[in-house]
Order: structure tokens, then sequence, then C-alpha cells
């Protein structure tokens, strides 16, 4: 079920990040291996898929471009966005994350104005 200020996906129990900046140019995707080709896909609350393959690893940490995303999907009023990233060898399974004791499946975004403006910022 979907609906404006939140989106639910009943098969994710997705890791909920800290807020991020929504005056950004990169997300960092942390626990990514280099040498290998992801695809990221962002839902948001319309239930729109946004996908960009082939996402840069570098340091072990995915480098998501918003560039390569619809201008202006990420805003402080666009709700909550879920996150998933797969390898482009599989893209039926969605990559794990291990956060503390716990594996996810995906991320939960939100974004908020925050000051001051960074270029990139990273899950946590």
């Amino acid at each position: 079920m979907s609906y404006y200020g939140q989106t639910e996906d009943p098969s994710c129990g997705c890791y909920i990040a800290e807020y991020l900046p929504w005056c950004i140019e990169a997300i960092l995707i942390p626990q990514l291996s280099t040498g290998v080709s992801y695809r990221a896909e962002i839902t948001d609350h319309f239930n729109n898929k946004h996908v960009v393959d082939n996402i840069a690893v570098v340091g072990g940490k995915g480098v998501l471009e918003l560039a390569d995303l619809p201008e202006g999907l990420f805003t402080p009023f666009g709700g909550a966005y879920i996150l998933k990233v797969y390898t482009m060898a599989d893209l039926t399974v969605p990559y794990n994350f291990v956060f503390g004791a716990d594996t996810y499946n995906c991320i939960l975004l939100k974004f908020q104005d925050m000051t001051p403006l960074v270029e990139e910022a990273e899950i946590l």
C-alpha cells in the first residue's frame, strides 16, 4: 500500500537510515564490493520505481549520483523512499545490508533541509 507521505512495502523490513540532507549530489551506499556491478532502485511514495544501473563503488561505498535520477525526486516533503540494491548478475534478489546484528534487504530514506550544504551524504 502506498499513500502520500509514506511508502510501505510489505515484503520489506527496511533499515531506517538517519535523515539525509535533500540538497546533495550523491548518496554513499555502504557495504558494497569493488569490482561488482550494482543496480540501485528507489521507490517513492507514489510507488514509482527509479533505477540506476552500474553505480560506481569507491572504497566499499556505492556512489549513487542524484544527477542520474529525476530532478527534484528527493525533498523534505517527499515522505519516505525505499532503496534496494541488486547485483547486476541477479536482479531478482535484493542485496542484504548488515547493521548491528540485523540483516536488511532495503534502506528507508528520508530527507530534510540541513545546513551547511554538503555534496554527498553517507547512509548511517
